[in-house]
């Protein structure tokens, strides 16, 4: 079983289950695994603000350098640089995503697998797939 939130998604031999519960909602999502048509892991990150943290840090270390100092030993403008630097790291760090979709015909399973290494992931995929696989070899001869 994969746990994602408060998002619970399960799979045994013959489906595979979502189970939602929200302040006052509830929602399940259940495909028979015959019924499975795709599986995808999306990965999603903003390298734009990993290069303004670069350039941040980059612009500090030559402020610094290049810079006034002052008592601390560092100038004002490369200490905002050195924050600011750091608070954009932070923010790429946070803004990264990652989502697993099961889909069907007719609905599709979405969970997020944020924190979770993406080779984790792709085992869960592969499993849906192989499971899949074993339950139409079973069914369908």
């Amino acid at each position: 079983m994969l746990e994602s939130d408060m998002k619970a998604v399960s799979l045994t031999t013959h489906r595979i289950r979502q189970e939602i519960r929200e302040s006052g909602r509830y929602k399940l999502i259940s495909i028979m695994l015959d019924q499975v048509s795709s599986c995808e892991i999306n990965r999603k990150s903003n390298p734009v603000i990993l290069f303004l943290a670069l350039i941040l840090l980059v612009g500090g270390l030559f402020t610094l350098e290049k810079g006034v100092s002052f008592s601390g030993g560092l100038s004002q403008a490369s200490g905002i640089m050195f924050l600011l630097s750091l608070m954009f790291f932070v923010i790429y760090l946070l803004a990264r995503s990652q989502v697993v979709s099961i889909s069907s015909a007719s609905t599709k399973i979405v969970f997020s697998t944020s924190g979770m290494k993406k080779e984790k992931c792709v085992q869960f995929v592969d499993k849906v797939e192989s499971t899949r696989m074993d339950f139409l070899g079973k069914y369908l001869k």
